[in-house]
């Protein structure tokens, strides 16, 4: 089977640029960026509650400016930084920690059992 990877990639843009940004994608994309989106054509991705998460953009701008950035992320869930982990004072010495244990993990939620189990 030949998939034409020109052929997926135009009918993706297609779809997307078919559905242009609305005035209320733009005031959404303004108020997660701080300043008015330039050059925003259209919204490349949603989060699942509808907003925007990443926005299509025009390769040159009004007046002939360049916007090398044709697709970037605006939605906050998506720009985020990873958390960060504190090691515990037991935790010091790495090479004795290699096993999670209740003085050494990582402080977040029961959800992440899974991968820190308790000891």
């Amino acid at each position: 089977m030949t998939i034409d990877i020109d052929a997926k990639a135009k009918a993706l843009v297609d779809a997307i640029l078919a559905e242009p940004a609305t005035d209320h994608d733009i005031d959404v994309v303004q108020r997660q960026l701080g300043r008015y989106p330039r050059g925003m054509v259209a919204v490349g991705a949603r989060c699942v509650c509808g907003r925007p998460l990443a926005v299509i953009t025009r390769p040159v701008l009004p007046g002939g400016i360049p916007f090398p950035t044709t697709c970037y992320l605006t939605g906050p869930e998506a720009v985020k930084p990873p958390p960060t982990w504190k090691r515990p004072a037991s935790c010091s010495n790495t090479t004795t920690c290699w096993a999670p244990t209740r003085n050494c993990r990582p402080p977040i939620g029961r959800h992440m059992n899974c991968i820190w189990p308790s000891a």
